[in-house]
């Protein structure tokens, strides 16, 4: 039995131990490749623990950070949080055994204590159910995300997954013609598609009022497309040959995941997103995939989580988060000082539980 951390330094011994996952595990949100993109974005560095014993394994990818970079506590002092990247987060293992996963759990308790981490914070990927191997963390369902199910056949996603009004409104789309193309990374770089994903991605945001943390810029999506490179699939549907919708794809094995996208409001009427999610769901299908994770809303059954649903009516799954303060004491001070020193923000961030990084 033995546990280690590893970064992006041991890239390579990292990608050794994902490679070895079976299909069924070796998700895309654990892999180097992933955190790397985040970790030159300066959103941490990049770490994942390791756990084995006898043949199996857990890995535990997170982003360090070091509490000082934020101003709440003394600069003479050396604490950490650690968090997962954008998406879905948390560990994967190779068995479930009670004892294998307590093992694990304490010996990475010891590694936080040793490190001065004072809080943790994780989203459980709903496909994998993924919170079981956190006996320690307070799980909480945070939200539903939509998962549909491609090992149906084309006539039950049909008929048994989409609403009638995705029916509807893709034989709508089709009536107007339009049309929906898919290029993965490799094959958008030098189109002029890129830039469009772009611009189509932004004006969703403005109309929406996004957050400013929602607006990954040219240069995020480039790294995408760099380092996960076939991993990624970008789908345009066009009216009049001219691009409306649009939705950026991380693929893994066997599960792709909505990550980024948007439509044009003045197309909205020609339905040019079920067109779109319709041709990427058949072409998943094709590819061997056996989930198309669309996520959930911004809160629980809000208008967007309501859309989503209507392309697997039986396909919700809970959404959960974990959280674990790891030293009281440390934390309270930095969320009080946060307090103090932004009153303005209390409102907005009271509940967050990082709250200090806003």
């Amino acid at each position: 039995m033995k546990s280690f951390c590893l970064d992006l330094k041991n890239k390579e011994l990292w990608n050794q131990y994902w490679s070895r996952l079976s299909e069924n595990r070796r998700d895309i949100y654990f892999s180097p490749d992933y955190y790397e993109i985040y970790e030159k974005k300066g959103d941490g560095i990049a770490k994942c623990f390791v756990f084995e014993k006898g043949d199996d394994f857990l890995l535990y990818p997170f982003l360090l950070n070091d509490i000082a970079r934020y101003g709440y506590v003394d600069a003479d002092l050396t604490y950490y949080d650690i968090e997962g990247v954008y998406g879905y987060n948390g560990a994967v293992a190779t068995t479930n055994d009670i004892t294998f996963l307590t093992n694990f759990q304490n010996q990475f308790l010891e590694f936080c204590q040793a490190l001065h981490i004072i809080a943790e914070f994780t989203r459980f990927n709903p496909i994998y159910e993924n919170q079981a191997l956190f006996g320690y963390l307070n799980v909480v369902q945070k939200n539903k995300n939509v998962v549909v199910d491609l090992g149906l056949s084309h006539e039950k996603i049909w008929s048994k997954s989409y609403d009638c009004s995705v029916r509807k409104s893709i034989n709508k789309a089709k009536r107007h013609n339009l049309q929906t193309i898919i290029l993965s990374g490799l094959e958008i770089e030098g189109t002029q598609y890129l830039s469009q994903f772009i611009d189509i991605f932004h004006a969703t945001l403005d109309r929406n009022a996004a957050t400013p943390s929602s607006y990954f810029d040219d240069a995020f999506i480039k790294s995408l497309i760099c380092r996960l490179g076939a991993r990624v699939l970008f789908c345009f549907t066009l009216l009049e040959g001219r691009s409306v919708s649009t939705e950026l794809v991380l693929l893994s094995s066997q599960v792709g995941y909505s990550f980024l996208g948007g439509t044009l409001e003045e197309a909205f009427e020609f339905r040019p997103n079920h067109h779109l999610k319709n041709t990427l769901i058949l072409r998943l299908k094709e590819m061997g995939c056996h989930f198309y994770c669309i996520g959930g809303g911004k809160n629980m059954d809000d208008g967007i989580f309501r859309y989503k649903n209507t392309f697997a009516v039986n396909g919700v799954r809970p959404f959960y988060i974990g959280i674990k303060i790891h030293n009281e004491k440390i934390y309270h001070d930095v969320c009080r000082r946060w307090s103090l020193e932004n009153p303005e923000k209390n409102a907005a961030y009271h509940d967050a539980f990082f709250k200090y990084k806003f």
